[in-house]
């Protein structure tokens, strides 16, 4: 099931067409060794699904699973020590990124994305990394596993 919602956050983040690439990753990459291919890249990651309790308590359980998922974004820097040239392309960025996301439902039977937090990552001399995250839910039954 995640990987379907991946792979649309992907498809998605595509047609916004302000990547050089996206691409599924399964964790945080080592953004010291990173490198950004053209001026910017986007990695998608599951980055957490908890299920609540049942909410029942005879017959087969039924739960709500909430997920977040994050858009890693990576934009190559060139001689900017401060920051400051990086700051319009990165806002340009995050503004495509929650244009193309936020309040999209995913697929049938999930709430539709909503903001779940951003923060700077990493800032080098060649490369900031910022991480945009979006939540949803869904109801998980046994026959919603088969």
């Amino acid at each position: 099931m995640s990987l379907a919602i991946q792979n649309i956050i992907i498809d998605a983040l595509k047609q916004a067409n302000t990547f050089s690439g996206v691409d599924l990753a399964l964790g945080v990459p080592d953004l010291k060794k990173q490198i950004i291919v053209g001026d910017a890249q986007a990695w998608v990651i599951e980055l957490l699904a908890n299920p609540d309790p049942n909410i029942r308590d005879i017959g087969s359980p039924i739960q709500r699973e909430p997920q977040v998922y994050a858009v890693l974004i990576g934009i190559r820097s060139h001689n900017d020590p401060t920051g400051s040239n990086s700051v319009e392309k990165l806002e340009n960025q995050r503004l495509a990124v929650r244009q193309a996301l936020f309040g999209m439902v995913p697929e049938v039977g999930h709430e539709a994305f909503t903001l779940a937090g951003a923060e700077l990552l990493r800032f080098s001399n060649n490369a900031v990394f910022w991480v945009e995250r979006f939540q949803t839910a869904h109801i998980i039954t046994k026959e919603s596993l088969l």
